[in-house]
């Protein structure tokens, strides 16, 4: 995922930020800590959302929940496909920890 694909013509320069620097911890090699460091860029970004929301005429407000909307899938589609893997890495780790309790 890039910045691009998490930024439109009304994003503001808080969200553009947190953004980026969700981006980079997407791309990270590092997998320590990503599921928290993606919460916390997750919760940050909802919250910027929302602030930016209630600063808004209705109208504008209108335009911007339209273009935040499929950004929003974009995530969630993302979020499911790490929940996904983390689950497949785990019935991995307990069939792995099961076959060598076989073996002792």
């Amino acid at each position: 995922m890039t910045k691009n694909e998490l930024n439109h013509n009304l994003t503001p320069h808080a969200l553009r930020a947190i953004n980026e620097d969700l981006v980079v911890a997407l791309s990270t090699d590092d997998p320590q800590n990503i599921e928290e460091d993606i919460l916390k860029l997750v919760n940050d970004r909802d919250d910027a959302v929302q602030r930016h929301l209630a600063t808004l005429s209705p109208d504008d407000a209108r335009a911007f929940a339209e273009n935040e909307l499929p950004i929003n899938e974009k995530l969630l589609n993302l979020v499911q496909t790490l929940l996904n893997s983390a689950k497949d890495d785990m019935t991995q780790f307990v069939r792995s920890q099961s076959a060598i309790k076989k073996y002792k």
